[in-house]
């Protein structure tokens, strides 16, 4: 660190501790926040480490809508290391920062790069990020950042943000915070005093410090303004914004226009690039005489970078230019910007300097908007939009354009923008067809602000005014919002969804698989079991038939598994889970990579490969940590259970049921319900397990019927409660009759054995269930056969044939893992005078869900950067993981790693 700054010794004790841990090894992210002018800037710039490399950027009012500009400025000093990166990641990092047009910037690959670049760019030193005026980065820049400012623990970067308010919600709210407050006065007085060459006044003195209210950049600033007492009423309190821009615009106001405009060419063009600065002024008539008057202001100083002393300088400076002398420099701008290299800014420039309505201009922002999108900056292109719409002539041109805007603005996050669209939108003449998309995007903006069901009401309405073969996205984001709210919606949402698209049979030939997925869903909550089989299976179908790549369901594999899971249809259930991992993967699609990950484990869980399910769910998790989204529970819920673990079960019900009620997830109740009735049951506990599950049988809700069924019926036979089991006995007979499988039928009979109790009937009912599931791949459901049939046959005085059953089923769950049914099996199988086999340790077993997962991919073969681009984790974190796997496996090297037997 520099030389303390006055009054300000904690602060920079505290960032000259996180270098110091940087320097070892440690690294950290800190925001710093306060009023503007409150020393940020200062103490950012006092941030030193002899032997670092220290990286600069700020967020810059003008640029905001510009996806990566930020970043970009950050790592354009280290860029000749993006040949470094792993291929996808480098690809992402080049298509963010526009050196790979015409793609799609993945952000989350893009975060990654960054993270890895910055590790490694220090080349054995640390490395200081200082992020200046955060609150007016690029949405784009700071999700990446943030990302990186929560990875930094094990990495020698320190990355310091300076930002005007305390960050509550976006990406950096879970970076540790630090306030710089105001001065006190004593401080305040030896700042003033510091700078002044000759003594004040002793009541001018005052009232700067009144004025100033303890602001460093206002006490710095005040002196140099007149002081007219009559210019700011006693009575006039202002913040030390409007205090310090008030004395900027004062400073301003004093300087003839030729001063003031290489001041606005400054301000206008955010980049700083020197090259476009002068090249720029000549075409204002304005030369280096005029340069150095402003820069002898002490607002403005041009160098390798052209910089404006304080962000509201820049406001000051372009808000009080006339519209005229903004318009000119904007245009100045535009002609000296290199259209080959950077259209898009020119086009943007070309924009700021029109006045009145241009088509070809409009036209031009619309194809940047484009290409902002394809770039990842849908903040961007939503502003392109706008502007395009702006200038159109034509009324309807103008209103496709505000839509388009509307939808942009409401996708990238900006919801008060685009219901600022939508108002103009419908402020002017829409068609019947115009009328109904802004309807569909407010309805679509309502459901993604957690408005559950008035979102479904929205969308229902549009949906009935739109034909029937452009109702399909409405219908879809209906059922999702059915979905995501299931039974604490009140009224069974999905048959109100299912009942209004069945009277509009949607159907469209251009969109088979995704009108099929509709059809479905409408059979399964209208129709007989029977009937909806036949439309299930043929959707199904209909999607292992699709391609790998098809655009249209990019998103909709995990539904189709849902459907071929509730046809008890195994292979094509882990088939479409599979699917949907893959294409996620190759597609860079992160966000929808942990539902996949769930699903495929909830496959692994089916087949008893506990660990493998643990490993993907680690997995999930560590992307939904790197991608900001709350981690997703559903299958690790049933983990605990299956394993017995009631403590680790109830402290998530803890933690999990009161955030599912409050966000209305019905679906995630469910879950926690079923794991329940799994524990209970394997723990025999079966009163527990009914009252557990009970809440599951209200609403026979879709995708769930292979599971919720299962352990309500056996918690009621095994009481002797039949009455209770009779009616979801009789759905499950009907749904598994419709689509009769291995799994299905041995499930089937199985319940009906317990039914049957000490009965005769019931050693046939054993008999099918094992016979059937013999030829399935649900390994813990064959083993709770062995169980149920080797408690019977004990009970019935065969203790021969029970412990053959029990010792089959002991063995199927331990060898799974499944510890509480394997207990239960060990207790049944020595009252029968067997013992049972204790199941050999294992090392494995001491390797957490990621470390197994981390040493399955290397014993493949992956590298340590290919472990880090499917993890979301850095080079270094993967190495330091197989420090500590080597250290439990008792081993020294990969090579060791790839003949372990890690099953």
């Amino acid at each position: 660190m520099t030389d303390a700054l006055i009054g300000r010794e904690p602060q920079v004790r505290a960032l000259q501790a996180l270098l110091d841990h940087a320097a070892g090894g440690a690294g950290a992210a800190l925001v710093l926040h306060g009023d503007a002018g409150v020393g940020k800037s200062a103490l950012l710039e006092a941030t030193t480490l002899p032997g670092a490399l220290t990286l600069r950027t700020r967020g810059i009012e003008f640029e905001a809508d510009f996806a990566f500009a930020a970043l970009h400025q950050l790592c354009r000093p280290v860029l000749g290391l993006l040949e470094s990166l792993p291929g996808p990641q480098r690809d992402a990092l080049e298509t963010a920062f526009g050196l790979r047009p015409e793609a799609q910037a993945d952000l989350y690959l893009a975060s990654l790069a960054t993270l890895n670049l910055l590790t490694s760019a220090g080349e054995g030193h640390p490395v200081v990020c200082l992020v200046d005026d955060a609150h007016w980065l690029d949405d784009a820049s700071a999700r990446v950042l943030g990302f990186v400012g929560r990875r930094l623990a094990d990495e020698p970067v320190v990355l310091l943000f300076a930002t005007r308010d305390r960050p509550e919600l976006g990406p950096l709210d879970r970076i540790p915070t630090m306030p710089v407050t105001p001065l006190n006065e004593a401080e305040s007085r030896a700042l003033l005093r510091s700078r002044r060459t000759a003594p004040l006044d002793q009541r001018v003195e005052q009232r700067i410090l009144a004025e100033a209210r303890g602001n460093p950049l206002a006490l710095l600033e005040l002196p140099q303004m007149r002081h007219d007492p009559s210019a700011v009423p006693a009575y006039l309190v202002l913040t030390a914004r409007d205090t310090v821009q008030r004395s900027f615009s004062q400073r301003l106001a004093a300087l003839d226009r030729t001063t003031r405009l290489p001041l606005l060419v400054a301000a206008a063009e955010p980049l700083g690039d020197p090259r476009l600065f002068w090249a720029a002024l000549p075409r204002l008539d304005v030369g280096p005489v005029e340069v150095a008057r402003a820069e002898s202001t002490g607002l403005l100083a041009v160098g390798s970078h052209v910089v404006l002393r304080h962000p509201l300088a820049r406001a000051a400076v372009y808000e009080g230019a006339t519209p005229e002398d903004r318009r000119t420099v904007h245009q100045a701008l535009a002609a000296v910007t290199d259209a080959e290299q950077d259209l898009d800014r020119q086009i943007w420039h070309r924009a700021q300097a029109s006045l009145g309505l241009d088509d070809d201009l409009a036209a031009d922002l619309e194809g940047a908007a484009s290409r902002a999108a394809a770039r990842g900056g849908l903040a961007a292109a939503g502003t392109f939009l706008r502007r395009a719409a702006a200038l159109s002539t034509e009324d309807t041109t103008r209103a496709r354009r505000r839509l388009a805007a509307a939808d942009t603005l409401q996708r990238a996050g900006d919801i008060e923008g685009a219901h600022v669209m939508l108002d103009r939108a419908e402020s002017g003449p829409l068609d019947t067809a115009q009328a109904n998309e802004a309807q569909l995007i407010r309805a679509r903006i309502t459901l993604y602000t957690r408005q559950g069901s008035k979102a479904l009401r929205m969308l229902l309405g549009v949906a009935e005014r739109l034909e029937p073969e452009t109702a399909t996205d409405a219908y879809l984001a209906a059922i999702l919002a059915a979905l995501w709210g299931r039974r604490l919606a009140g009224k069974d949402p999905l048959l109100e969804v299912a009942h209004a698209a069945a009277r509009r049979r949607v159907k469209a030939a251009h969109d088979v698989p995704r009108n099929l997925i509709i059809d479905a869903y409408t059979s399964q909550a209208t129709r007989p079991p029977a009937e909806a089989a036949h439309a299930m299976r043929h959707t199904v179908e209909e999607l292992l038939a699709a391609p790998l790549h098809d655009e249209r369901l990019d998103q909709w594999w995990w539904i189709g598994a849902m459907i071929a899971e509730d046809l008890w249809d195994e292979t094509s259930w882990r088939t479409l889970a599979r699917r949907h991992v893959d294409v996620a993967r190759e597609t860079g699609a992160v966000t929808v990579l942990p539902n996949g990950l769930n699903l495929l484990a909830l496959t692994d869980v089916h087949t008893g490969d506990l660990r493998t399910a643990d490993a993907r769910i680690a997995e999930a998790y560590a992307i939904s940590e790197a991608i900001g989204t709350p981690g997703i529970t559903y299958v690790d819920c049933l983990l605990h259970a299956w394993r017995g673990e009631e403590k680790a079960l109830q402290a998530m019900i803890d933690t999990e049921h009161p955030r599912a009620v409050a966000n209305g997830e019905g679906g995630s109740l469910t879950s926690l319900e079923l794991a329940q009735g799994i524990l209970y049951n394997g723990l025999g506990q079966w009163e527990r397990a009914l009252a557990a599950t009970a809440p599951t049988q209200k609403r026979d809700e879709i995708g769930y019927y292979a599971f919720n069924p299962v352990e309500y019926i056996e918690a009621a036979a095994r009481i002797g409660r039949n009455d209770l089991a009779s009616a979801p006995m009789q759905r499950l007979h009907e749904r598994v009759a419709a689509h009769p499988t291995p799994w299905g039928s041995g499930t089937e009979h199985r319940l009906l054995a317990l039914l049957a109790g000490q009965e005769a009937t019931a050693e046939t009912h054993h008999q099918e269930a094992i016979d059937s599931l013999n030829g399935s791949a649900a390994r813990l459901e064959l083993a709770r056969s062995h169980l149920a049939y080797g408690e019977w046959l004990r009970r019935q005085r065969r203790p021969r044939e029970a412990r053959e059953h029990l010792s089959s089923a002991h063995e199927i769950f331990a060898a799974a893992g499944a510890v509480g049914f394997a207990e239960h099996a060990a207790r049944e199988l020595q009252a029968a005078g067997g013992s049972a086999r204790r199941a050999s340790s294992s090392t494995v077993s001491a390797l957490s869900g990621r470390e197994l997962l981390i040493a399955t991919r290397v014993a493949e073969g992956a590298t340590s950067n290919e472990v880090a681009a499917a993890l979301f984790i850095s080079r270094r974190t993967v190495d330091a993981h197989l420090r500590t796997i080597f250290r439990k496996l008792e081993i020294t090297s990969r090579r060791e790693l790839r003949s372990f037997d890690l099953t």
